[in-house]
C-alpha cells in the first residue's frame, strides 16, 4: 500500500513539474517579437506600399472623373425633380470656371431668373464645382453660342422646347471622357469613352 502511495506521489510531483515548465515556456514565448521579425514585416509592408500606391495614384484621375459624371447626373436629376415639385421651370447654368448653378427660371431661360438659387447639390449649396483635375470640355445644349449654356426643365419634368444635348467632361490626363446625355423627355444617361468618339 505504501508503494502505491509513493507512485502516486511521484506521479503528482511529475505533473506539478510539467505544469511549472509549461508556464515558463508560455511566459518566455509571450515576451514579444524579435527585432528580425519586426524588420521582415516592415520590409514586406514597404514593398507592398511601393507597388500599390503608384497604381492607386495612376487611377485617381479616372476615379475623380467618374465621380464628377455621376454627380452631374444626380444634380440634373435633382433639377428635374425640383421643377416638378415646385411647379416652376428650373435651369442649370454652366459657368466658365466649370461650376454650375441652378436657378428658378422667370421665362427667359437666362440667369439670374427670378433670383432664387435652387439647392441641387448633395453638399447643400446652390452651386457646385468640379473636383480637381476634371473639366467640362463640351456642352451641346442646343442653344445659340452667345447665350449661356443651360439645361432647363419645365414643371412636367421635360426639357424646354424638347432641348437635348450632352455635357462632356474629361480628366487632366485626357485618358477618359464621360458625358451625361440629356434627352428631350428629360431622361438622362451616363456614357464613358476612352477616345471621346466611341461611347459605352
Amino acid at each position: 500500500m505504501q508503494e502505491k502511495c509513493g507512485t502516486e506521489a511521484a506521479w503528482l510531483n511529475y505533473k506539478l513539474e510539467m505544469s511549472v515548465m509549461i508556464r515558463k515556456i508560455k511566459i518566455n514565448n509571450a515576451s514579444g517579437f524579435s527585432f528580425v521579425e519586426l524588420m521582415v514585416v516592415i520590409a514586406i509592408v514597404g514593398i507592398l506600399s511601393a507597388i500599390a500606391i503608384p497604381a492607386f495614384l495612376s487611377r485617381l484621375p479616372d476615379m475623380r472623373l467618374r465621380t464628377a459624371v455621376r454627380d452631374m447626373y444626380a444634380d440634373l436629376q435633382r433639377v428635374k425633380l425640383e421643377a416638378v415639385k415646385r411647379n416652376r421651370g428650373i435651369c442649370l447654368l454652366f459657368a466658365v470656371n466649370g461650376g454650375y448653378t441652378a436657378f428658378i427660371d422667370d421665362g427667359t431661360q437666362k440667369p439670374p431668373g427670378d433670383g432664387t438659387v435652387v439647392q441641387v447639390t448633395a453638399s447643400g449649396g446652390g452651386d457646385d464645382s468640379l473636383p480637381g483635375g476634371v473639366s467640362i470640355c463640351e456642352i451641346h445644349d442646343g442653344v445659340a453660342p452667345p447665350e449661356p449654356d443651360t439645361f432647363c426643365y419645365n414643371p412636367l419634368g421635360f426639357t424646354y422646347s424638347s432641348q437635348s444635348g450632352n455635357i462632356v467632361l474629361t480628366n487632366s490626363s485626357k485618358s477618359l471622357w464621360g458625358r451625361v446625355r440629356v434627352r428631350p423627355t428629360g431622361g438622362l444617361q451616363i456614357e464613358m469613352s476612352n477616345d471621346n468618339s466611341n461611347w459605352y
